[in-house]
């Protein structure tokens, strides 16, 4: 995607006349599934092993003429990620004893704008088996056509999850806590219930 073409997001904030379904003050946004998704990447001793979800579900809110006044949430199941290697897919869910239906969970509390055209910071909370902390991911975003376009990155360290990875393999798969947590989101404004336009 040409990022050069991508309005600032603060432009749009400020002009919002999309046709998304408002309530009050809000408008409303629905996460497009078919372009989204989230990947992770972490390290496992001299091995770098990612996974991969586009099976995303989400929702935002909007407030006209206030780029800050930002809600919603993204969510995914730990069991939807594909890891690479492909031989470590089990071994990488076991480490971080997750169920294939735990779910990952990201709020949106607030975007702040960075130093730069486009930067943003969205501080929210990050939900991995039911405990929640305090995340910020660093990215971009910007709204092209009626869509909201976000991309961003948080280096998370799974221990303050409560989570503490531990070896397979006769220590041969010995993922690190510190891992790389990155999404490309699309939203699509709320028309009416149940349809959104793409």
């Amino acid at each position: 995607m040409d990022r050069s073409r991508r309005a600032p997001l603060i432009a749009f904030a400020l002009a919002l006349a999309a046709p998304a379904a408002k309530v009050g003050a809000q408008a409303l946004y629905q996460l497009d599934e078919s372009v989204s998704f989230v990947s992770l990447q972490g390290r496992a001793r001299a091995l770098t092993i990612a996974g991969r979800s586009e099976n995303l579900h989400g929702s935002m809110e909007l407030a006209d003429a206030r780029t800050t006044a930002v809600r919603g949430s993204v969510r995914f199941e730990f069991g939807s990620l594909a890891v690479a290697p492909r031989m470590f897919q089990r071994e990488f869910s076991s480490s971080f004893d997750a169920p294939a239906t735990s779910e990952i969970i990201f709020t949106i509390d607030s975007v702040l704008p960075g130093k730069s055209t486009n930067e943003w910071f969205m501080d929210g909370r990050l939900t991995i088996r039911g405990v929640v902390r305090s995340v910020r991911f660093a990215g971009s975003a910007a709204k092209i056509g009626a869509r909201i376009v976000a991309d961003g990155k948080s280096n998370i360290d799974v221990r303050r999850w409560g989570i503490e990875p531990h070896s397979h393999m006769f220590g041969l798969v010995q993922p690190s806590p510190e891992i790389r947590l990155s999404f490309s989101i699309s939203f699509v404004p709320v028309i009416s219930v149940g349809s959104a336009e793409r």
